[in-house]
């Protein structure tokens, strides 16, 4: 039997929590907090500074980019945000992010799982950044088509002063979806440091 591509679309803002690894190798922290001196700025500052990765020698650190190791984030349940299923061209379902977070049906239509997420800060740099357009796409190839093996995972999300409900992940058939592109603007960029 042939397989179809259903993509699902997310569109609307997103926000993302980077870990940044700037502690290998052990030198590479101290060589970081030289080149922000030199720049005279603090570090958190210094990063997303183009002159800042201009200094390196190396070719494989171009941008802040080039130091993320860890990301957590999602789609920010906004009236923006926006759910797209697509099978081709044909537009099969298409909803706001929260038809999913409050349905007013009186049974549901879609599997969400909700959680509380509250993340700690600790002992690294943090990128923190805001991104607004097609956040995420997912494909997934199947004979049959079943809505109700779609997943979403929502949860209500505490970083220090940041509070946000998210879409954090969708999933097809208890299998995680991986996202196969994005095309957003990043419209908000800023570093913590919690180093001790």
């Amino acid at each position: 039997m042939e397989t179809t591509k259903i993509r699902v679309k997310l569109f609307g803002e997103s926000f993302k929590i980077h870990s940044l690894d700037v502690k290998l190798p052990s030198s590479r922290l101290e060589l970081f907090k030289n080149r922000a001196f030199q720049l005279r700025e603090p570090l958190e500052t210094a990063l997303l500074n183009i002159q800042f990765f201009n200094r390196f020698s190396s070719d494989k650190l171009n941008s802040v980019q080039d130091l993320i190791q860890h990301t957590f984030g999602g789609l920010i349940n906004t009236t923006k945000a926006k759910i797209e299923i697509k099978k081709g061209r044909k537009i099969l379902q298409k909803f706001t992010l929260n038809d999913l977070c409050k349905p007013i049906t009186l049974f549901p239509i879609f599997n969400v799982y909700t959680e509380n997420i509250n993340l700690k800060l600790n002992n690294n740099i943090f990128l923190i950044e805001k991104e607004v357009g097609l956040i995420d796409t997912y494909v997934i190839e199947v004979e049959n088509f079943d809505i109700y093996k779609l997943k979403f995972n929502i949860c209500d999300v505490n970083v220090d002063e940041y509070k946000y409900q998210l879409l954090q992940a969708v999933s097809y058939n208890s299998k995680k979806l991986k996202s196969i592109n994005s095309d957003a603007l990043i419209t908000y960029q800023h570093c913590i440091s919690n180093i001790t």
